[in-house]
């Protein structure tokens, strides 16, 4: 099953089986069910996790602000402890990107000595861990919501929760392309996050259109994704007790491919930007309420 709600049936029914689906997704992937390596599997973990927020987030409009609360804490909680190990293994990924794409500009044993050193550091993180806590919390959100926490009332809600992102994506980006540190690109993408996922969940209202439009906020993510471990990994590189500074080679030589690589992404990412946020909130809320209210897409 995709992560896409069926239009088909009652918005509390199509929201529990989406939600249902994806909690036990992520409790096989932590208790180690098929044959990943534990890394792949709290990768794949934490993006089914932010789907989930996202979920949770197109629903806020039309629940109160307990409930809303309960769901979203519980689900950043179990999030923020996978954090360290996926974000150690990210900078490794980051250091092998940087490399390809910088290839012949440094010496090729300055990124080898730094990939050892991190990926000794995501090994120790990994060992460190353990997942009992976070199923635990999963199992109890998953009966919350097969007991209707997360039900509301009409498609109305997921305009409004829609709207809700596309004006907080809107108000980010404008935040981070005047003052582009590496805090409010980070918040940008968050925001970008909800709506690529949250126009996939409703994509069965006009397919060739809303897919698309995914499509380009996931490009956009990446962008800011990777501009973020790199962020990450400069701040690395300038600890001067932290594992470069333990690299026998002159990492202080990534700096600049660094802040060249940093440079295109943002360039890229404020060109995309520019595209996905193009309307005007309330347009866009018009837009939305038309593919929602409008008869089903015939197959």
């Amino acid at each position: 099953m995709s992560f896409r709600l069926d239009l088909n049936r009652p918005v509390p029914d199509a929201v529990r089986a989406v939600a249902h689906e994806r909690l036990q997704r992520v409790i096989g992937q932590l208790s180690g069910d098929g044959d990943a390596d534990s890394g792949k599997a709290i990768h794949e973990a934490r993006k089914d996790l932010k789907r989930l927020r996202s979920l949770v987030r197109l629903l806020r409009p039309g629940l109160s602000e307990k409930r809303y609360r309960r769901e979203a804490d519980a689900l950043r909680e179990v999030s923020r402890s996978l954090g360290a190990r996926r974000e150690a293994v990210a900078l490794v990924e980051a250091v092998d990107a940087l490399h390809e794409h910088a290839a012949g500009q440094v010496p090729a044993a300055t990124f080898e000595g730094l990939r050892e050193a991190l990926l000794a550091r995501a090994s120790a993180v990994n060992a460190e861990e353990d997942t009992e806590a976070e199923l635990e919390a999963l199992r109890a959100i998953e009966g919350r919501i097969d007991a209707g926490k997360l039900d509301v009332a009409d498609r109305e809600t997921l305009v409004a929760g829609l709207v809700r992102s596309y004006t907080r994506g809107t108000e980010t980006r404008a935040t981070a392309e005047a003052d582009p540190t590496g805090e409010l690109l980070h918040e940008w993408r968050k925001r970008v996050k909800d709506l690529w996922y949250q126009q996939a969940l409703i994509g069965d209202a006009w397919p060739a259109v809303l897919d698309a439009q995914a499509e380009q906020a996931k490009d956009l993510s990446q962008l800011l994704g990777d501009d973020h471990d790199l962020w990450e990994l400069d701040a690395l590189l300038r600890d001067p007790e932290g594992p470069a500074a333990q690299v026998p080679a002159d990492t202080d030589a990534l700096l600049p491919l660094v802040a060249d690589r940093r440079a295109e992404l943002q360039a890229a990412a404020r060109a995309a930007g520019a595209r996905v946020y193009a309307e005007s909130p309330k347009a866009f809320g018009r837009r939305i309420r038309a593919y929602l209210t409008a008869p089903p897409v015939a197959g």
